[in-house]
């Protein structure tokens, strides 16, 4: 489902097929990734900022680790996971994603590239704490500040 800013749905067909012409573009090139949205964090969500939550199961009976999220919503922010997991070689398998208010509480299905759960605990802890860094330092920063390089 495709919301507009108002958060209604999109309706109006010329939007419809430039987001499809779009997302069309962006998909036959994975490899050419635009930088991580910079937008200022307005006041309100700066308010109630918490530090970034992030929790990892491994269920035998399921083909994949399940990785929790919960952190202060801001611009930008799925697509810093998504280059997270790009970076870290995480294959997404699928994911719920929730807005409750100022906060996020998503849901993500993982496996290593291999398609296989991730059950390394070194492995576990190092993805937990780049997202937790990186989420934290996100939203810490000055408008018009670029993250460090990594």
């Amino acid at each position: 489902m495709v919301l507009t800013d108002a958060g209604t749905p999109l309706t109006n067909e010329g939007a419809q097929r430039h987001l499809e012409e779009t997302l069309r573009k962006v998909l036959a090139k994975p490899n050419a990734f635009p930088d991580v949205v910079r937008r200022r964090i307005p006041r309100a969500l700066r308010a109630f900022q918490t530090p970034t939550e992030v929790y990892v199961e491994n269920d035998p009976r399921t083909p994949v680790t399940d990785l929790r999220v919960v952190a202060n919503d801001r611009p930008g922010l799925l697509a810093r996971l998504g280059l997270i997991f790009l970076e870290e070689g995480i294959s997404l398998q699928g994911a719920k994603i929730a807005t409750l208010g100022e906060r996020i509480d998503d849901v993500f299905y993982i496996t290593g590239e291999d398609r296989e759960p991730i059950t390394d605990p070194a492995t576990l802890a190092r993805l937990q704490d780049t997202i937790r860094q990186r989420l934290d330092e996100a939203f810490d920063q000055t408008p018009g500040q670029r993250p460090p390089h990594r």
